[in-house]
């Protein structure tokens, strides 16, 4: 037997409260990420040639999140006591795995950021996380009004992600099928 560390036994508490205190609800979709593959190419040259930094599939996906959640704003909302509480800003949480556990900071007006900005942030945002620099205050749930899980750099193809209390939703992303 191994005692659990302070972070793990939050984790663990954390997303057994979701669990058992709110509706869980999946929906497993596949979409066609073959121009969002191209672009992808397209910043790699870029990158080669040192025109560009590198911005990641998972970038991109943020980025298309927080343009989606301000068409659709009843996704990017806390439920609080029976209420529900729309943001005007997006206050992304990225999980990000760590040797202590996972984390998930927040990016505090996420929609302020260019595509390269928002690459940057969250780079440095992970970076801080896994080196056990973040701020507590940016591991807070309630700071974050949407969070972004992706698993699909291990290779896992479907996942049911925990909501992130008092948050409404949370996108998973999973392998990225080239045919």
């Amino acid at each position: 037997d191994r005692p659990l560390t302070n972070i793990r036994k939050i984790i663990a508490e954390a997303m057994h409260r979701s669990l058992s205190s709110s509706a869980q609800l999946t929906h497993h979709l596949s979409a066609n990420a073959s121009a969002m593959l191209q672009l992808r190419a397209e910043v790699k040259k870029r990158v080669a040639e040192g025109s560009m930094r590198n911005i990641t599939l998972n970038d991109m996906v943020c980025y298309a999140v927080i343009r989606a959640l301000n068409i659709f704003p009843e996704a990017n909302a806390h439920f609080l006591d029976g209420t529900i509480r729309q943001f005007h800003k997006v206050h992304l949480g990225l999980a990000v795995d760590t040797e202590r556990g996972l984390l998930v900071p927040v990016l505090p007006h996420a929609d302020d950021f260019s595509l390269e900005g928002l690459s940057s942030q969250l780079s440095n945002l992970a970076e801080s996380a896994r080196e056990g620099r973040i701020s507590p205050d940016l591991l807070a749930p309630d700071r974050a009004s949407f969070t972004v899980s992706n698993l699909g750099n291990y290779g896992v193809e479907m996942f049911t992600p925990v909501i992130n209390l008092p948050q409404v939703a949370i996108l998973g992303l999973s392998l990225i099928h080239i045919s």
